[in-house]
């Protein structure tokens, strides 16, 4: 067909109708460039001719894409999604993928617009389906490629885009600022590359690794909340295209992603233990005489003089002096601290009752 040949004329003539002749068979390949058998299919295909092609490919040593006619399908609207959604809806969808599996080493695309009609081409990869069935299935919004992509893909292995290494970057987890019961200064709570749970954002005597250069610390800026990707670092530069993160509270738990040789990966991640507790926890788990705490949510601080446990029992709430930026220091009125009991509080600064009291003598 006209699509066809227009897919083959994007590589080089003597990539285009090789003879693959092994052992395990012959078969002509549309593109074969590398190590990759690139096909390009306008026409009706049996579940048992698609199945017979990737076994031979493979069993030949090389990777198989696959690239769908679907531009009437999608035109017409028998094939669609709604928008904004990765799900897509195929009325009548052919059963040439049956028994697929996406996450080996065939990868099957559908092309559904045409730049040459002026609209902008898009072909999607096919990153979800039960058992090849294609009456409904996923294409991550990241695993929508040009026609030009296509081809890096298909040559190089990859088509790395800004989008991309801005998607690797969510690949992180919050490290809150925390003061630590021995009053230890400048320390972030969580780090999953240090034994005793903690970095710092200056150098240590005791070679503990620090936030400050850290190649896994993202920002810069060491702030309230700290950036950090070190739970991903035992497989963070295998990630080309970040398909879908999995959270619970805001951490991720989960990753499906493609790797440099274009497989689709799934990683589970451990979650880090939060420090956030109430603030009543948090002054009598620090012994606390004076405590000023921070809402790991809005960022707030707040110091609190007097015991919260015995204000809650009394009077139902907490009260504690809110710090403003504006004035650089805190109220000299007491004011009700908002959802003191919910477990999104860390402490920022501590005195012990008898740190306290000898500060008063």
């Amino acid at each position: 067909s006209p699509w066809h040949l227009a897919w083959q004329e994007n590589f080089p003539r003597e990539c285009r109708e090789v003879a693959v002749i092994n052992e395990h068979g012959r078969h002509r390949a549309d593109v074969l460039v590398g190590n990759t058998v690139v096909e390009f299919q306008h026409s009706p295909m049996s579940p048992e001719e698609f199945q017979e092609r990737n076994d031979f490919y493979v069993a030949s040593g090389y990777s198989v894409i696959w690239v769908f006619d679907a531009l009437e399908q999608h035109d017409s609207g028998a094939l669609y999604n709604e928008e904004g959604s990765d799900l897509y809806y195929w009325k009548h969808a052919p059963k040439t993928l049956k028994g697929f599996d996406v996450y080996g080493k065939v990868q099957a695309y559908f092309h559904l617009q045409d730049r040459r009609e002026g609209i902008g081409d898009a072909v999607i990869r096919l990153t979800w389906c039960a058992d090849g069935n294609l009456s409904f299935f996923r294409s991550s919004p990241n695993a929508c490629y040009t026609e030009d992509e296509i081809v890096l893909i298909a040559t190089q292995g990859s088509a790395r885009r800004e989008v991309d290494a801005a998607l690797r970057n969510e690949l992180c987890h919050d490290l809150y600022v925390v003061r630590r019961k021995d009053n230890d200064k400048n320390e972030a709570f969580g780090c999953p590359l240090n034994k005793c749970g903690y970095a710092s954002d200056v150098p240590t005597d005791d070679g503990r690794r620090h936030c400050n250069g850290c190649p896994y610390a993202l920002n810069e800026d060491f702030s309230l909340i700290r950036k950090c990707a070190g739970r991903f670092g035992a497989f963070l530069d295998q990630v080309e295209t970040v398909l879908e993160v999995k959270k619970v509270e805001g951490q991720i738990y989960f990753v499906t992603y493609i790797d440099g040789d274009g497989m689709i990966r799934e990683r589970a991640v451990d979650v880090p233990e939060s420090p956030a507790s109430t603030i009543p926890e948090l002054w009598n788990d620090y012994n606390a005489g004076v405590l000023c705490v921070r809402n790991v949510r809005t960022g707030k601080l707040f110091k609190i003089l007097s015991n919260p446990m015995a204000t809650l029992a009394k009077y139902g709430r907490v009260y504690g002096c809110y710090y403003s930026e504006a004035w650089g220091r805190y109220s000299n009125k007491s004011d009700v601290i908002y959802f003191a009991t919910r477990p999104e509080w860390v402490v920022a600064w501590f005195k012990t009752e008898e740190q306290r009291r000898q500060y008063r003598g």
